[in-house]
């Protein structure tokens, strides 16, 4: 009797390693799955925090464009009014000398 108790626990003992090795494998195994997840999630996240990068930098890239455009325009403009200014008085002051040469 003793026997069949001993082959009793070592079939209970077996049964116990096989389960617990083989929960073991299920744990590596999820672990592994959710690792890889992770992986992926996080991938995925990076690449959607990119995209959210690049749009905000095009869309800031076209406002100073704009703002450069316009800046440009103002320049060109002020500059034009210089210059047509600068022409009157040039005008002015040849006129004043024709005027000064003819009387004297």
């Amino acid at each position: 009797m003793a026997k069949e108790i001993l082959e009793k626990l070592e079939e209970i003992e077996k049964s116990a390693r096989e389960s617990f090795e083989n929960s073991q494998k299920d744990i590596n195994s999820n672990i592994d799955n959710l690792k890889k997840d992770l992986e992926v999630k996080f991938v995925e996240e990076v690449k959607k925090y990119k995209e959210e990068l690049l749009n905000k930098l095009e869309i800031e890239k076209e406002e100073l464009k704009k703002s450069l455009e316009y800046k440009i325009t103002d320049m060109k403009d002020k500059s034009d009014k210089l210059s047509s200014s600068f022409h009157k008085k040039m005008d002015t002051i040849l006129e004043e000398v024709k005027n000064i040469v003819m009387k004297g």
